[in-house]
């Protein structure tokens, strides 16, 4: 893979920069490219069950190679082949919702970027790909918009090693909206949402006068208060800037989770376009495996935790990185309903059966726009020797604070006021945590730590509204 992202970044180079090379610099430049071909179409990485974006990124980087060559040969035969696997692996790599199936947001938006890619390529090689195609590559395209809200920033969910093929300016793992005017221009007629001209819409679509910034169309603005990527399990509750996004999906599609963590019912929230609880990312991989495996455990996410126990367990090889998770919790949407102005959640996890005591934990989640709350019930039906556990990782550049009737997070002017019910069956506490924006990069970060003794079962209720803070003199 790294060699195909080689070549499709020296393509983007070429299109910068070929009127300034001389014709020394443009001939090592084809030779390069035809290695990178040879070496790409001898050494895919393909498996018969296992094929994901190592395999996606060879067959793009082959397609962008055919194209760019041309009138070659051995360009014909890559072009052809790789035209066909790129349609194949969209539909077989992206779910029917548009998400892509390894349940890592931010390997959704590298996916998206080489979908494109290789969409594109496929057109300047006159074979483009069918229309089943490019109806799954507008539905990832519009999971984005639902996982990023008005803002475009989506959650670091799952594994994160900050790859991308076409980023151009330093962004945030999570940015999407740089995407929004490519994906409107590739695909005229799924009428996506569009937004600004950035610089790597001019490297894919270089219109004449036209400079980065310039709206191409301007977004829609997201009235519901309820979307659902419901084959990936990724439930919103919530308008495009005050939102709730919930976690209770697959593993992924294959039969271990590969970059999915141990995050049933898990949540991430926004307040007016600002993250308040988050979760965390992934700081590394196998360059230090115990930090890593860190940030996979369910205590890394806001969920609930019984005896201190993950809700899957892992293989980890001695000095590697754990890929592969053992015993599908098994997560289902038992219900979610939209009405007017309400949006409601139930899901549950059967990840905890495998206790000796061991049952399902439920989660309810009520969202009301007009108060913009939200109310959560968890139904814990195990029995727990040491208690129970519930977490909720602080933005690192929000501050967390004990006020009478919870806890409060404030970030500037919004904040989010957490109301327990019953404080005095629970104790708690606040620690250093830790968030990974992107990889190789930790930031220090505040984790509240809710504790219930322990019991034969363990029902929690409580309550998250959205506050507008006074400015600070």
């Amino acid at each position: 893979m790294k060699v195909a992202v080689r070549a499709i970044n020296w393509s983007l180079g070429m299109a910068c920069w070929w009127d300034e090379w001389d014709v020394s610099t443009r001939r090592k430049f084809w030779a390069a490219m035809y290695d990178h071909g040879r070496f790409i179409r001898d050494n895919l990485e393909w498996s018969p069950t296992d094929r994901y974006n190592h395999y996606f990124g060879d067959i793009v980087g082959l397609a962008v190679v055919a194209a760019t060559i041309g009138n070659h040969q051995e360009a014909e035969e890559w072009g052809a082949f790789a035209a066909r696997e790129i349609a194949r692996e969209i539909l077989g790599q992206f779910a029917p919702d548009g998400l892509n199936r390894e349940q890592s947001t931010a390997y959704h938006r590298l996916m998206v970027e080489l979908a494109t890619i290789g969409v594109r390529a496929c057109e300047v090689l006159n074979r483009p790909v069918p229309a089943a195609c490019r109806d799954r590559l507008a539905a990832a395209y519009r999971a984005m918009r639902v996982l990023g809200g008005e803002t475009g920033q989506m959650p670091l969910v799952g594994d994160n090693d900050s790859a991308s093929v076409l980023r151009v300016l330093p962004r945030e793992d999570g940015e999407t909206s740089y995407l929004w005017a490519i994906g409107a221009r590739l695909l005229p007629e799924q009428a996506l949402d569009s937004g600004p001209v950035s610089p790597e819409y001019l490297l894919l679509f270089p219109p004449p006068n036209v400079m980065p910034g310039t709206p191409v169309a301007q977004p829609a603005k997201v009235s519901l208060v309820g979307q659902a990527l419901a084959d990936s399990g990724f439930f919103v509750l919530g308008d495009s800037r005050n939102r709730m996004i919930l976690r209770c999906g697959p593993l992924t599609y294959r039969p271990v989770g590969a970059h999915r963590h141990m995050d049933q019912l898990s949540f991430s929230l926004w307040v007016d376009g600002f993250e308040l609880l988050v979760d965390p990312g992934q700081f590394c991989y196998s360059a230090w495996p115990e930090r890593g495996m860190r940030y996979r455990k369910s205590s890394a996410h806001n969920t609930v935790e019984v005896d201190g126990l993950p809700q899957s367990w892992a293989y980890q090889p001695p000095g590697g990185y754990c890929y592969t998770l053992f015993g599908d919790p098994r997560p289902r949407c038992e219900r979610f309903q939209v009405d007017s102005g309400h949006a409601t959640f139930v899901g549950v996890h059967s990840g905890y059966r495998r206790l000796r005591r061991g049952g399902d934990h439920r989660r309810i989640c009520e969202f009301d726009a007009t108060r913009l709350t939200w109310e959560v019930r968890d139904e814990v039906n195990c029995a727990a020797d040491e208690g129970y556990r519930w977490y909720f990782h602080v933005h690192p550049a929000a501050v967390i604070t004990e006020i009478a009737q919870g806890w409060r997070i404030e970030r500037g002017s919004v904040g989010l006021e957490l109301a327990w019910q019953r404080p005095s069956m629970v104790r708690s506490v606040i620690l250093d945590g830790a968030y990974a924006p992107r990889y190789g990069i930790e930031h220090r970060a505040s984790t509240l730590v809710v504790f219930q003794p322990a019991a034969s079962s363990a029902v929690a209720e409580f309550q998250l509204k959205a506050v507008t803070l006074q400015d600070q003199p």
